[in-house]
């Protein structure tokens, strides 16, 4: 193991999905494959972390609030009000598929991608996912109804006038100029393809990191220009996605799998890599 990774949750998941700094609380959430979630403090033993099972089905991602709220995107085109310890609230029913990763803008929207119908099942899985925003007054929009099967990791640019959306199946990244006051998007083009990107974080400078879910395949970093400029590699099978944090944020969690894969020492937990950027700012909804 490279002397600048090392081991954060020994969790085991079969999936270990979405990370995401919580400022408020200062722990590092995560999510499951069957409903759980996950939390850690930075100083804690890499088997000393909450897990809660919310029994909502599948959850895609999640949004932090100002409150001690956050919101969950699920299965069923559901989103949940949730405090630890308590039980979910619905918050909102769309009857839709499940939602994947989700990010909220500085003006309290939330963009969502979200997975084909019947996406678990081959036999009748459709064509194609879709790209949403949950605008200011909670409607669900729909922005683009034909992103490939598996819409994945969004993110915006430092100086917010872009926004990155990551499509598995497509093995691509795309870009949009993005207008923060009327959240719109416009002009995709073609970021970084043979990626196969799933989670993504970006850094203060501008690069954005992808988690390339495929076998054995490493963390790719790109600059604005979409020149790949750093690679890491993680001792798992599987990397899935990734996030920045800490005081200064300074930290990179990278989550993982093993799936049906026999299973490595610590495939399925969580990873940090130290010093190595400092995320960009992220955005939380407000009056929640």
């Amino acid at each position: 193991m490279s002397e600048d990774v090392r081991l954060f949750a020994d969790c085991h998941c079969e999936l270990s999905e979405s990370p995401m700094w919580n400022e408020k609380d200062k722990m590092l959430y995560w999510r499951g494959f069957h409903g759980e979630l996950y939390r850690k403090r930075i100083n804690n033993d890499v088997n000393d972390f909450e897990c809660f099972q919310l029994n909502i089905g599948n959850i895609g991602s999640m949004v932090f609030t100002d409150s001690d709220y956050i919101l969950l995107f699920a299965d069923g085109g559901k989103i949940w009000k949730w405090k630890p310890y308590l039980e979910p609230i619905l918050y909102k029913n769309f009857q839709k598929t499940l939602f994947n990763d989700v990010i909220a803008d500085p003006k309290g929207r939330v963009y969502c991608g979200m997975l084909a119908e019947n996406f678990f099942d081959r036999k009748r899985r459709g064509e194609y996912g879709s790209l949403w925003m949950l605008d200011n007054d909670r409607n669900l929009i729909c922005l683009e109804n034909d992103t490939g099967t598996v819409p994945n990791g969004i993110r915006f640019s430092p100086e917010l006038d872009k926004l990155y959306f990551g499509v598995t199946d497509h093995d691509c990244v795309y870009v949009y100029d993005y207008e923060a006051e009327t959240g719109k998007i416009s002009n995709r083009k073609v970021f970084a393809t043979n990626c196969c990107p799933d989670g993504m974080a970006m850094d203060v400078n501008g690069n954005l990191w992808v988690a390339c879910c495929q076998p054995g395949r490493p963390l790719l970093c790109y600059n604005p220009h979409g020149e790949l400029t750093c690679e890491i590699y993680f001792p798992v099978h599987r990397i899935i996605s990734v996030a920045f944090g800490g005081e200064d944020k300074s930290l990179m969690f990278v989550t993982t799998a093993h799936e049906n894969q026999p299973e490595g020492d610590h495939d399925g937990g969580v990873f940090v890599v130290e010093n190595t950027a400092v995320g960009a700012d992220e955005f939380v909804l407000k009056g929640m």
